[in-house]
């Protein structure tokens, strides 16, 4: 174990400071004692960024594996991805109830990126989060689709103070539709 310390020395403009430098050096933890008030959360939110910026590269990673098990199972590509006997896809987690809920897992932060970022970035969130909708119908998990509906339910009361409802409704008529589509015109429909 490697400790670093760093003197504020009670002021504001040096503690911010270090704390750029702790990022910059990449130290993996940081315990921050600051006195000033006023430069509290300026120096929380240099931690706070990095850790995003982790976090996005995450979900970047889980959008490229349900882009990979979308055109492994369009043919384009051929990465050894199979299709159970019942039709139901498998991806890059193996069987179809444990890829739905790798799916599940990465949602609620696609979505969360998707409503922080503007213009292009939402898109591109937003496109990252249909990817993954569309694989998690391609799976046909009824405990996949149990779970996604539970966490949906859980993080709109969790977070009802901050998110309007007629926004929500909204989002959820507009998901509605685009799932009733996919699974009429898919061959996924009719395994659930």
């Amino acid at each position: 174990i490697d400790l670093q310390i760093a003197d504020n020395r009670l002021d504001g403009p040096t503690a911010l400071a270090n704390a750029q430098s702790f990022v910059q050096r990449s130290v993996d933890y940081v315990i921050e004692f600051q006195t000033d008030s006023n430069f509290g959360q300026t120096i929380m939110n240099v931690f706070n960024e990095d850790g995003v910026k982790v976090v996005k590269w995450l979900l970047v990673g889980a959008i490229f594996a349900n882009l990979c098990t979308i055109l492994d199972n369009a043919g384009i590509v051929n990465l050894g991805f199979q299709e159970r006997i019942d039709g139901r896809t498998q991806g890059a987690m193996g069987e179809s109830n444990q890829y739905a809920a790798f799916i599940i897992l990465f949602l609620p932060g696609m979505i969360a990126a998707a409503v922080g970022s503007r213009g292009l970035w939402r898109m591109a969130w937003l496109g990252g989060a249909l990817t993954s909708c569309m694989t998690l119908s391609m799976t046909a998990s009824r405990g996949g689709l149990v779970g996604l509906a539970l966490s949906l339910i859980l993080g709109a009361w969790m977070f009802r103070h901050l998110i309007s409802y007629s926004r929500v409704a909204g989002w959820i008529v507009g998901s509605a539709v685009v799932l009733v589509a996919f699974m009429s015109l898919s061959q996924y429909g009719g395994l659930l």
